[in-house]
């Protein structure tokens, strides 16, 4: 289906508006130093536009509406030397096929030894159908599409406990007791497997074993009304560049890989020993997830102020969700409040003013992991 952008690139016949345009597009990519030659008309010397790269390289853009684009722009780097530019971009209004763009670009490598960006009537479409839509305002009339439409939807929402490892612990603590007790009832004060490995006593053994008990219940209290979260967001329209705020309404500080979740180590001695098995623990390491997944899976690079978190998106496509952060945050709840109040603001090129989100979450809802020794 023909896009009404693409109509209108290929009635543009103001050649001093186009190179405007261009000249826009490659302010709007970063480049600096723009410059047209000739704006108002008169000779260029086959410059149209001039800038420097995101390297900071000398650049030449080429800017035509003729027909034969293609073979004039050719007919204009035969008049170029290898250190006259070390990128050339060729605007134009008319569709480029690949075989064409690969001759060109194989002509600026080796004869030019410089870099091409061609801006065929297709990548100025996309351009100026996603990113650059005041742009197409501007110079085309195209009306920019509706504002993007975000919406928020929480995820991950947990909270965490290490009341296994005290049961377990506990459990290990009454059988170690009933195996010293049995020994005791054959006059062994010490077994000897235990005096192997430097154990003076039974009390020691069940001291570290008391003491290992009481960091667990220690970080049983700490984990009470601490939780984790993360968002998803979705968007009505294509957009890149996103910027999202989180702020919490309740003056609540946000947190990330906290110190209240690291778990005390097990009290096994480094030899190998009776006291090793006893004190073995099922393998349940890594439970709860802690720990960040795979960052490929996530689209967002957060800084943390205390108060409120900031997250950019790099694209968003029309319904399809993204996850926000990536790693999951972590807050306090407030005394005995059910629910945690969020302001979200998403600020967007598109967006004259930011969406305000006010979002609240219900503790209620928090899925409990337990956690398990690394």
């Amino acid at each position: 289906m023909l896009s009404h952008t693409t109509q209108a690139l290929e009635k543009f016949d103001n050649s001093h508006d186009f190179e405007r345009m261009c000249a826009d597009i490659l302010n709007s990519l970063g480049c600096n130093d723009v410059t047209p030659i000739a704006p108002r008309g008169g000779g260029d010397g086959a410059k149209d536009v001039t800038y420097r790269n995101s390297s900071g390289e000398n650049s030449l853009a080429c800017v035509s509406l003729r027909k034969d684009a293609k073979a004039k722009f050719l007919s204009d780097l035969k008049g170029r030397s290898k250190d006259d530019y070390s990128e050339y971009t060729f605007f134009t209004n008319q569709y480029i096929t690949a075989a064409e763009k690969l001759k060109l670009t194989i002509y600026c490598a080796e004869d030019l030894e410089a870099t091409l960006v061609c801006r065929d009537i297709e990548s100025l479409r996309s351009l100026l159908d996603t990113t650059f839509q005041n742009l197409r305002s501007d110079y085309l009339k195209i009306q920019p599409d509706a504002t993007p439409d975000y919406s928020f939807e929480l995820s991950h929402l947990s909270k965490y406990s290490v009341s296994e490892l005290i049961t377990e612990a506990n459990e290990i603590l009454a059988s170690t007791k009933a195996k010293f007790q049995k020994h005791s009832q054959v006059s062994y004060a010490i077994p000897i497997s235990l005096a192997s490995i430097g154990v003076e006593s039974t009390q020691d053994v069940l001291d570290r074993l008391y003491g290992h008990i009481r960091e667990l219940e220690e970080v049983e209290n700490n984990l009470q009304d601490k939780y984790s979260f993360n968002l998803e967001v979705m968007s009505t329209k294509y957009d890149e560049n996103i910027q999202v705020n989180v702020d919490s309404n309740d003056g609540n500080s946000f947190e990330f890989d906290p110190e209240y979740l690291l778990i005390p180590t097990r009290p096994i001695d480094h030899q190998q020993s009776d006291f090793d098995k006893m004190m073995h623990v099922s393998p349940n390491s890594g439970v709860g997830g802690v720990h960040a997944p795979d960052k490929s899976e996530f689209y967002a690079r957060i800084t943390n102020n205390g108060k409120s978190i900031k997250s950019n998106l790099s694209i968003i496509n029309p319904n399809q969700s993204k996850v926000l952060f990536d790693e999951r945050v972590f807050i306090s709840k407030l005394n005995d409040k059910l629910s945690q109040e969020l302001k979200i603001s998403a600020f967007s090129k598109f967006m004259k003013d930011p969406q305000i989100t006010e979002f609240k979450f219900d503790f209620n809802n928090a899925e409990t992991q337990q956690l398990g020794y690394n």
